[in-house]
């Protein structure tokens, strides 16, 4: 049993709670027991995992190193209120390389807040979407807070971080390309689906970079009253993709 926050293995974990450390380690850790179940499921083998209790349901792959930490230390490092009482480390993997032959793509430029990430991983895992490219300008998809809102999603999809040159060059493999926008777009319900899209989603604040826009695209656009500025852009990109989901026979 781990009793102190000073052991090595207890430090090495509070490290990879910053995005810089996850990087470089290429891990990332997993604070939720549905979701390290759903890994587990899915062939991602844990790394190690910290236990402050045992748990039913949980098929430990063989081989996989486990250390009874006190509860207390644990929850610190996880941060929520509720902790259930585990945190598993994963390998990030490295999918940079092949992610634009992908048949179904989304696209995140600025979008910082993590939570809001987490719920697109949700959606896209729910409406077939097989693939999630982020700008370094958005949240990183493996931190505790985007993982947690993921639901799980986040071993179901290929996922990067671009820089946006990368973005622009790979997008250009694609037939394609919608940037959802505010206005000024087709209704996003009379467009009909494609074996092979992306959809690009920008920042409520600062929407998306002009060097994406480069891009040969089309605007989709969510019919909205004005009664408030915008939609949350979680909410918008679940709304669109929920549609290409269902499919439609409509130009």
């Amino acid at each position: 049993m781990i009793t102190s926050k000073d052991n090595p293995k207890i430090k090495y974990l509070k490290k990879l709670t910053s995005t810089k450390h996850r990087k470089r380690e290429g891990k990332f850790l997993v604070d939720d027991l549905k979701t390290c179940i759903e890994g587990i499921k899915k062939g991602a083998k844990p790394l190690s995992i910290y236990l402050s209790k045992d748990f039913e349901g949980l098929n430990i792959p063989d081989g996989t190193p486990v250390f009874q930490v006190k509860h207390s230390i644990l929850a610190g490092i996880s941060g929520q209120p509720s902790f259930s009482g585990i945190i598993a480390v994963f390998k990030i993997p490295d999918f940079s390389e092949n992610i634009f032959n992908s048949k179904r793509i989304i696209v995140l430029d600025g979008v910082q807040n993590p939570e809001n990430v987490g719920a697109v991983l949700r959606s896209a895992c729910l409406f077939d979407f097989n693939a999630v490219v982020l700008t370094y300008r958005s949240a990183d998809p493996y931190s505790l807070k985007s993982i947690r809102a993921s639901k799980g999603g986040i071993f179901h999809l290929k996922i990067a971080r671009l820089k946006v040159d990368e973005i622009v060059e790979g997008l250009k493999n694609v037939s394609n390309v919608f940037f959802a926008e505010k206005e000024g777009g087709i209704p996003f319900y009379r467009v009909k689906k494609h074996n092979g899209m992306a959809i690009v989603f920008g920042s409520e604040g600062m929407g998306i970079e002009d060097r994406l826009k480069s891009i040969s695209h089309k605007t989709i656009t969510i019919p909205t009253n004005e009664r408030i500025d915008s939609l949350n852009v979680a909410v918008s990109c679940g709304i669109i993709i929920s549609h290409f989901f269902k499919g439609s026979e409509s130009e």
